[in-house]
């Protein structure tokens, strides 16, 4: 079996954090400084990484359902300390997104800095 990227592993414990509503966990995958662009339906989101965290964190309160929710990463490319990848997510709040996120290595620390998605 191959073995996975760096990069790769923060972007599956991303995908983990997300379906479990582990927003500590989610916290770690981002660097404090990582941006969030995207839609909700026609909706455009700008902010800091922090709006996704404070959703699943919300949405761990109210003790949403999380039994619909797969996903996966559908692509993943790393040259020197960057690294780019995509993830195509079901049934998080009842809706599919597709997330491209972009990390960076740091003091030897995979992160990432920035993610746009979509919902569909």
């Amino acid at each position: 079996m191959p073995e996975i990227h760096p990069a790769e592993q923060v972007v599956r414990r991303y995908i983990e954090c997300s379906g479990t509503l582990d927003a500590q966990g989610l916290a770690a995958c981002f660097s404090p400084d990582a941006s969030l662009n995207g839609f909700l339906g026609p909706q455009a989101v700008a902010g800091s990484a922090d709006l996704y965290i404070e959703d699943v964190q919300r949405m761990a309160s109210a003790g949403t359902d999380m039994s619909a929710y797969k996903a996966a990463v559908t692509a993943c490319d790393a040259t020197g300390d960057i690294a780019a990848a995509t993830v195509s997510m079901e049934g998080f709040a009842g809706t599919r997104f597709v997330d491209h996120l972009h990390l960076v290595q740091r003091d030897g620390e995979w992160r990432i800095v920035s993610k746009i998605f979509t919902t569909f």
